[in-house]
């Protein structure tokens, strides 16, 4: 109860009711600054 920042790395932390924070920390943080996006390119073939 008395201890300070213990929790493990990858848990969501924060955003409970209107925080209105978001939440932040681990995957499900990183998923919301994050975007999907494809790129596509040529590559040349050989003995061409």
């Amino acid at each position: 109860i008395n201890c300070y920042d213990v929790f493990g790395a990858q848990a969501p932390f924060g955003g409970y009711k209107a925080s209105g924070n978001g939440r932040e920390l681990g995957q499900y943080g990183l998923d919301n600054y994050t975007e999907v996006k494809t790129v596509t390119m040529k590559v040349p073939q050989k003995n061409s």
